[in-house]
């Protein structure tokens, strides 16, 4: 399948394209992507949207952090069992 690389326009409606396309992935994809220095940019965003990104990263970082505290409480437990079974106190 060949790749078409090119920045959309402000008129152009991706979704709507994509709907239009029909459901087959191989007739018409799309990647978004940064630009090709890696950087975003971010003025090219509205405020509500800036804000949208801040209460997904937010979300996204709760996830995170309380992923964490659950592993760490499931190793302290497995640990402290194992030293109990080894009959080191615990």
């Amino acid at each position: 399948m060949p790749l078409y690389v090119c920045k959309l326009a402000d008129g152009e409606q991706p979704l709507f394209l994509r709907l239009l396309a029909g459901p087959s992935v191989d007739t018409l994809s799309f990647v978004l992507r940064e630009q090709p220095s890696g950087e975003v940019m971010w003025d090219a965003f509205s405020i509500p949207e800036l804000h949208n990104f801040l209460r997904i990263l937010d979300r996204e970082e709760k996830e995170q952090v309380q992923l964490l505290i659950s592993r760490y409480a499931s190793y302290k437990q497995k640990l402290e069992e194992l030293l109990r079974a080894t009959g080191h106190p615990g």
